[in-house]
């Protein structure tokens, strides 16, 4: 089996990597733009790795901004898991068999209308987001949520 035409390259290994693509991407047609087109992206892309290698997480969290905008991305993970979509979806049948619903046509009927509910929610939304502030959204949406 050959080695990869991505680690040939990255080995200087151009010819090599390029005989392995012609071969196994273009059925031996060396003149296949396919080809050319894939070498020069594998290039680019090691190219691009090597220019952000130098980047470490320490700058993650180097600026205020940037730990604010952490702080931001795991309390939108977190308010995510506790919104209770997730629960409610997984024990809907149970739910529904403890309220005394039973037929198994009756709950998929439910289902649906809850999955059709948060379909027009969502398209609702989406359509009035670009009338407002990102930010005005984003505290609303997250007081609404927090109502019990």
């Amino acid at each position: 089996m050959p080695e990869s035409p991505r680690w040939l390259i990255s080995k200087g290994r151009d010819e090599e990597a390029r005989d392995i693509l012609v071969k196994y991407h273009a059925e031996g047609d060396e003149t296949s733009e396919f080809v050319q087109a894939e070498f020069v992206q594998i290039k680019q892309t090691l190219e691009l790795e090597k220019e952000t290698e130098k980047v470490g997480w320490l700058q993650l969290v180097a600026t205020a901004g940037m730990r604010r905008r952490i702080l931001v991305g795991a309390f939108l993970g977190l308010a995510t898991q506790w919104s209770g979509n997730g629960l409610t979806s997984y024990f809907l049948a149970r739910i529904l068999d403890n309220v005394g619903v039973h037929d198994n046509s009756t709950k998929n009927k439910i289902n649906l209308g809850i999955t059709c509910w948060g379909f027009v929610n969502a398209t609702f939304f989406a359509l009035i987001s670009s009338r407002y502030k990102r930010r005005i959204m984003y505290l609303v949406r997250q007081s609404v949520h927090s109502i019990p």
